[in-house]
């Protein structure tokens, strides 16, 4: 994982004698290559609610969904709703002895997940 410059070389040097022989480089924009999932922290259940924090070291988080007792998967929006952060507080609604599975994606598609039990 990591921030990566690439460059391109290309030569006609083995077909040319050193006199005639040609060369050009071109380099890439930077990009960023990451492999690693977002976190998810500070997880507190309270009666009505569990909140967490999404973060991640390189990319934005993308998005954030739960599921509770196995159902569809639902969105959630960050508690300050700025969803351009490498870091981002969720609150879930529950109730206690539900079952709630969270998942958040990074803007790169790696994908973490964490089932806990309301209280």
């Amino acid at each position: 994982d990591g921030k990566y410059l690439a460059r391109v070389t290309a030569s006609d040097s083995p077909g040319n004698t050193a006199a005639d022989a040609l060369s050009s480089s071109l380099e890439s924009d930077e990009f960023t290559i990451d492999n690693t999932p977002p976190e998810i922290t500070n997880v507190a259940a309270s009666q009505g609610a569990i909140r967490f924090t999404a973060k991640d070291a390189l990319s934005w988080i993308d998005k954030a969904e739960y599921s509770v007792d196995g159902g569809d998967w639902k969105l959630l929006m960050p508690e300050h709703l700025v969803t351009d952060s490498q870091v981002l507080s969720y609150a879930v609604p529950v109730q206690s002895g539900q079952m709630v599975t969270i998942r958040v994606f990074d803007e790169n598609d790696n994908v973490v997940v964490k089932q806990l039990q309301g209280r």
